[in-house]
């Protein structure tokens, strides 16, 4: 395509989309494999799930699923330019306090410890103090 033909692509395509998109088709949908509880996030569990690598193209990653998730209060924005959440959540069904970052997150209200949300995740271990996790 010719750079002088851009502009007006542009229009003819963003004219396509507008007339043919489907309301479900504007949202982001994420596909859940299987709802898990905070207490089931075990070092067994992550033994049992290193047993289905190795993740690809034909076998992707599990994305797990847990309800009323809230902040533990001590969440905060880190990152050069403020654009990752160093996370901690905890569950209803436990005390287990679940750390993690959101990478590129554009904006965070502040923490909210007493709003539950859905939440979900692509686990992976990561070692603490030390310790060895062969991934």
């Amino acid at each position: 395509m010719k750079v002088e033909n851009v502009p007006a692509f542009i229009e003819r395509f963003e004219e396509f989309v507008s007339q043919n998109i489907l309301p479900e088709q504007t949202c982001a949908v994420i596909d859940i494999n299987a709802e898990i509880d905070f207490r089931d996030i075990t070092p067994k569990f992550f033994s049992d799930l290193k047993k289905f690598n190795p993740f690809g193209p034909d076998n992707a990653k599990p994305i797990f699923c847990t309800h009323n998730v809230y902040d533990y209060g001590t969440s905060k924005v880190v990152g050069r330019d403020q654009e990752h959440i160093k996370l901690e959540l905890v569950d209803n069904k436990s005390n287990n306090v679940m750390n993690g970052i959101a990478g590129k997150v554009p904006t965070y209200a502040s923490s909210r410890p007493n709003v539950p949300s859905t939440s979900a995740i692509p686990l992976k271990r990561i070692p603490i103090r030390g310790e060895a996790v062969a991934d």
